[in-house]
This record gives structure tokens, C-alpha cells and sequence, in this order.
């Protein structure tokens, strides 16, 4: 009998999938092959409609058991999202570069960059067939993909304002800036979301290195913020002391808050650079394992029908 992927029902009593003694499986758990109810099978054995190991499906948390296609998918998605993040590092600073006639190439720019980055959001994002959705990162999924959304339009709609006020001499200054802010509160969301997403995702890969890896970007995040809490509180302690408002500004704000968000940004990098090597190795693991299942179910599969 056949079920589908997302009707796991685990042990009422025990919560289990396993028992923990007999190691038979003691809930309904779809074959990740071929959908093949594997209850009351034992871990160690096969099943019986396709010969892949009870195995790979109980331990379908880890990320190179899971499919490989998916996987690459993945892989791919992390990829581009890595790619948009170091085009925004130089895009961004060389907004001043553009003359007031260029403006509209650099935000047009800015919308590819926009849209390579929605692109790898989808396939980070992509639901995974053979597995049971943690709820955790199911919103966490789609959270990412409609903030990424959100940014891209925002994005598109900001090079429409550029061309229709060239084009019909009007001022869209007040619904651009609209735009903007809501486009970086939507960004700001979501990679809230993209952290939680690839903290979720580096705990499927074996070895706690990846996941103690990804904690620097919370820890960059909290550099961030803290210079800049305390580039506030001395701008407003300063101000009392008959500094200048703008040199103020500049020493106790923008400079502090400067500094962390280049803490930030290369330690984001880093890490999704460091995550996409890893998962790209799973990746790469997951054919291996896959030419090998090839061969044994050659010799099992034959075996199983027999008896």
C-alpha cells in the first residue's frame, strides 16, 4: 500500500516513527522511493516493492539521504542568492557613480540583481517531495518567498517611477519613497526568514560546524545593531555638549553603524558561501549513495520478490 508523503503519522503513544528497542517502524511511513507503507518493517531491512533500504526514509532528516535532484536545487538556489549578495555590495555603493541620466541603468540593475536573487529564494525555498514538512520551516519558506516578492516588485515599480517621470515630466518622489521603505521593511523580513530557513537547513547536515558557522551571522547582526544603539545614545549625550549635529551624526552614528553593517554583510557572505559548499558536498554524497543503492537493489530487489 501506497501513501503519501505528508500523511506521516508518528506513534500516538510515543511520538516515535522507530521503536527504540525492536527497531521496527511503528507509523505509517511512506518508502521515499516509491511510497510504499514501511510500517512494522524493521530498520535495517528493504522494501519489499523496491528494494530501498527502510533506512533512507527514517533518516530522511539528513540532508544527503533526501533527494538528490532536490538537493542541487538547493544547492543552485543558495548559489544565486550568493551571487546577488556580492552584486549588491558593489551595486549599492556605486549608486553616487551614476550621473542623474544613468540613475535608470543602475536601477535597472538593481531589478536583474533583484530577480537572480528571487529566482535562488524559489529554489531554497522549494517544498521537498519525499519529506514530511517541519512547520518551522514550511513558514519559514514562505515567508522568504513572499518578501522576496514583495522586494523584487517594489524594485520593478521603482525603475517604472524613473522612466515615467523622465518620460512624462512628473514627480514620483513621494510614492517612490514610499516604495522604497516598503521594500526595506519586506527585506528586512526576509532575511530574518533566510536565517532561520539556513539554520533549519544546517542542521540536516552532519556535524555541528555548519551550524555553529551560521551563527555568526546572528552574531554580525548583533555587532550591527549594538554599535548602532550606541552611536544613538552618545549622538544624544554629544548634543548636549555643543558638537555639531551633523559631525555628531557622522562620529557617533553613521561611522559606527557603517563599520557593523560591513561586519554583517561579509560575515552573511561568508557563511552562505560556507553553507553552499556544504550542501553542494551532500549533494554529491547523495549520487554516491544513490549509484550504490542502484547496485544493491540489483542483487535484493530479485531476492525480495522470490520470497
Amino acid at each position: 500500500m501506497q501513501i503519501k508523503p505528508n500523511n506521516i503519522s508518528p506513534n500516538a503513544e510515543s511520538g516515535r516513527i522507530v521503536d527504540a528497542v525492536d527497531h521496527i517502524v511503528i507509523a505509517d511511513l511512506p518508502c521515499r522511493r516509491c511510497g510504499y507503507n514501511l510500517r512494522t518493517l524493521a530498520e535495517e531491512g528493504h522494501c519489499p516493492e523496491c528494494g530501498a533500504p527502510v533506512q533512507h526514509s527514517t533518516r530522511d532528516h539528513i540532508l544527503h539521504l533526501a533527494a538528490p535532484d532536490w538537493i542541487r536545487r538547493v544547492s543552485w538556489g543558495l548559489q544565486m542568492i550568493l551571487i546577488a549578495a556580492i552584486a549588491n555590495c558593489f551595486l549599492y555603493p556605486s549608486v553616487g557613480c551614476f550621473s542623474t541620466i544613468s540613475v535608470g541603468l543602475w536601477q535597472a540593475m538593481v531589478v536583474v540583481v533583484a530577480a537572480v536573487d528571487c529566482r535562488g529564494a524559489w529554489w531554497l525555498t522549494e517544498r521537498e517531495a519525499t519529506l514530511a514538512e517541519d512547520r518551522r520551516l514550511d513558514a519559514a519558506r514562505k515567508e522568504v518567498r513572499i518578501a522576496t516578492a514583495i522586494v523584487l516588485l517594489c524594485m520593478i515599480l521603482l525603475l517604472v517611477f524613473r522612466f515615467l517621470s523622465g518620460a512624462l515630466r512628473s514627480n514620483f518622489e513621494s510614492l517612490a519613497i514610499t516604495v522604497a521603505l516598503i521594500s526595506q521593511i519586506a527585506n528586512l523580513g526576509n532575511w530574518l526568514a533566510r536565517l532561520r530557513t539556513f539554520a533549519l537547513l544546517a542542521r540536516r547536515i552532519p556535524g555541528e560546524r555548519i551550524s555553529r558557522q551560521l551563527n555568526t551571522i546572528r552574531i554580525g547582526l548583533l555587532i550591527y545593531v549594538t554599535l548602532l544603539v550606541i552611536g544613538m545614545v552618545g549622538a544624544f549625550v554629544s548634543a548636549f555638549g555643543g558638537m555639531r549635529g551633523i559631525q555628531v551624526l557622522l562620529v557617533f552614528v553613521v561611522l559606527p553603524g557603517a563599520v557593523g553593517l560591513i561586519i554583517f554583510v561579509i560575515w552573511t557572505i561568508v557563511c552562505i558561501h560556507r553553507l553552499y559548499v556544504a550542501v553542494d558536498r551532500e549533494w554529491a554524497t547523495a549520487l554516491a549513495l544513490l549509484d550504490d543503492e542502484a547496485i544493491e537493489n540489483s542483487e535484493v530487489a530479485p531476492t525480495i520478490r522470490a520470497t
